[in-house]
């Protein structure tokens, strides 16, 4: 078919209809929190503290997963085991700053914070890559599989290990996560979170590899040639 103005706007319209849900659901849960809140009491959902330490900090982690989901899918594949696999990447993290000492410095905590939930995550990828190259199976068949194993070895070797609320965790990561930009604002997961955004958008529309990646989900053998 030849592009034309229809075709070609029905992706900002789709786009629009997203924005649309999410603003429809807001108003819903506002009323709702007008409702339900205590009388002389702030909306609790529409509060402050509920949009930034509450939906951006859960959110943020999802939208984390949503940037590296989205190359993915611009190949043309799929991979349902990331959620499965960054809770594993997380209760392992965990476990070894549990081992390193409440008094230990900032600058040995946060390496091991942010580099051993990579390297794990990164090693399940690289697992569920092999399969798919090396064995040509369906991404879909591979990533099931392979969730269902990742889940099957959180339970199996995190029974009681893992710290409940931040216990036993070096005080320095916990001051960091919980740290106060105004009024008790916890904003780190949502900044960590910006910028994550930031670096996939330029790296999908700016970098030349980000532009091969757009080719290979078009059509892979016109992307090889």
């Amino acid at each position: 078919l030849t592009p034309n103005i229809r075709t070609r706007g029905l992706p900002r319209m789709q786009e629009l209809g997203l924005v649309v849900v999410l603003v429809v659901l807001y108003l819903i849960l506002g009323m709702a929190g007008f409702r339900f809140t205590p009388e002389g009491k702030w909306n609790v959902f529409l509060g402050a503290d509920n949009q930034f330490n509450g939906v951006g900090t859960s959110m943020s982690i999802y939208a984390i997963m949503a940037i590296g989901m989205t190359c993915v899918i611009v190949t043309g594949g799929i991979d349902i085991s990331v959620g499965a696999i960054m809770g594993f990447s997380g209760l392992v993290g965990a476990t070894v700053l549990q081992h390193i000492g409440d008094d230990a410095a900032w600058y040995l905590v946060l390496p091991v914070a942010f580099l051993v939930p990579m390297t794990v995550g990164g090693l399940w990828g690289l697992a569920n890559g092999a399969m798919i190259v090396g064995l040509r199976l369906h991404p879909f068949v591979v990533t099931l599989g392979t969730m269902s194993i990742i889940r099957g070895l959180c339970v199996l070797w995190f029974p009681s290990s893992v710290p409940v609320q931040g216990e036993h965790l070096p005080r320095a990561f916990g001051d960091l996560m919980r740290y106060d930009f105004h009024a008790g604002l916890r904003l780190l997961p949502v900044v960590i979170m910006l910028g994550v955004v930031g670096f996939g958008a330029v790296f999908l529309h700016t970098l030349i590899v980000g532009r091969e990646t757009y080719a290979v989900g078009g059509n892979v053998e016109a992307a090889r040639y």
